[in-house]
């Protein structure tokens, strides 16, 4: 039986409420880079046909496997950037998505081209330039500016940043900041024990921070939600984890809804 897909605006909702302060722009990325499927319409309807001249459809679902899989799967193919019909976020707006793999979805951040520049505005007099001249030469695997819609040639200040390539070129280009950077480590792992602290007040003396029935995800969502100051969302998974050192720990054993949902029963109104 095919299963049934969510419309962006619930896709979208879901997502935001796992990941404060999402963006359309950042929803578009994960669907351009196949961070996440999405698909261009709910039902079977749409045409069993190749989409290449002179090419039967069997020898297209042989030459693309995993278009063959999600047609098998949905019926459908795959929305995609990359189809001529295909221009602008709109486009996006009117698709469907799995319910399943947006639960699953572990995110991957974008920064846009002002809070980079907020990011690093102490680090050079004139930041903004600084960062575009980096950008216009830099391979674009190693520091490129994105285009949510995969467009060529866009302004920069239209573009996203991912946020692994800002951290990597962070330890290239300002070695002179590590101090600095030690006290914004500081700084959140001071964020991280008043998390655990009111973990602690709200779930009393059987509280081991030492053993936390769930997992680091379900902790870096709550510590973006009860301290937005310290920007927890524009650092990675992994960063996040090593602030954890001797702070915490977490129960083994794979991921349960229980464990996903342990802090939302104490923080109910964090979670709507």
């Amino acid at each position: 039986m095919k299963k049934s897909l969510l419309p962006y605006s619930k896709a979208f909702e879901r997502l935001q409420a796992r990941f404060p302060g999402l963006s359309p722009n950042e929803l578009a990325m994960w669907v351009s880079t196949d961070k996440l499927t999405a698909y261009p319409n709910d039902d079977a309807a749409y045409p069993h046909t190749s989409p290449v001249p002179g090419m039967s459809l069997e020898e297209f679902r042989s030459g693309c496997p995993e278009l063959a899989e999600y047609e098998d799967k949905y019926g459908i193919r795959p929305f995609s950037f990359h189809d001529d019909d295909v221009h602008s976020i709109e486009d996006l707006e009117e698709c469907f998505f799995d319910p399943e793999e947006i639960a699953a979805f572990a995110g991957e951040w974008y920064l846009t081209f002002q809070r980079l520049v907020e990011r690093w505005q102490n680090q050079k007099p004139d930041i903004a330039a600084y960062i575009k001249r980096k950008a216009a030469k830099m391979d674009f695997f190693r520091f490129g500016p994105f285009d949510p819609l995969n467009r060529i040639d866009r302004p920069i200040e239209e573009c996203l940043f991912a946020l692994h390539q800002v951290e990597d070129r962070e330890k290239e280009w300002f070695p002179a900041a590590s101090e600095r950077g030690v006290t914004t480590a500081n700084g959140k792992r001071k964020a991280i024990t008043d998390t655990l602290d009111k973990v602690q007040a709200r779930s009393g003396d059987a509280f081991n921070r030492y053993a936390i029935p769930s997992t680091k995800q379900a902790f870096k969502e709550l510590c973006e939600r009860l301290n937005t100051s310290a920007n927890f969302r524009y650092i990675r998974q992994e960063t996040f984890n090593d602030y954890l050192s001797g702070l915490c720990r977490f129960t083994s054993g794979r991921p349960t809804q229980s464990k996903e949902d342990y802090f939302k029963g104490m923080f109910p109104e964090l979670y709507p």
